[in-house]
């Protein structure tokens, strides 16, 4: 990235997180905030982050993704619960069905 002829630097990224990096940057402790992102802000926020290439943030960055990754694990699991649910039931009314037929 090159300044500009007043030696500025012109980063065109959506501003929307910069305020929380900002923060860090300036020694505010901003876990709290990252926390009350929702699944898609954080989703975001860690973009930002890897962007900027702010490392000290990275720590946060791996609490969230394990969080987003366990969130994802319960989600998996409750579909996977209902699947086997419909299954068990299609397979009960096939064999039903059957034994009807004997």
């Amino acid at each position: 990235m090159q300044p500009n002829e007043d030696r500025e630097y012109f980063i065109d990224r959506n501003p929307t997180h910069f305020a929380l990096i900002l923060d860090h940057l300036r020694g505010i402790d901003v876990k709290k905030d990252v926390r009350d992102l929702s699944r898609r802000e954080r989703e975001l926020f860690i973009q930002e982050v890897h962007y900027y290439g702010i490392r000290s943030l990275y720590p946060e960055v791996k609490q969230t993704v394990a969080s987003l990754a366990q969130s994802c694990k319960n989600g998996l699991g409750l579909i996977l619960r209902i699947v086997v649910k419909i299954v068990g039931v299609f397979v009960i009314v096939c064999v039903f069905g059957f034994l009807v037929r004997l």
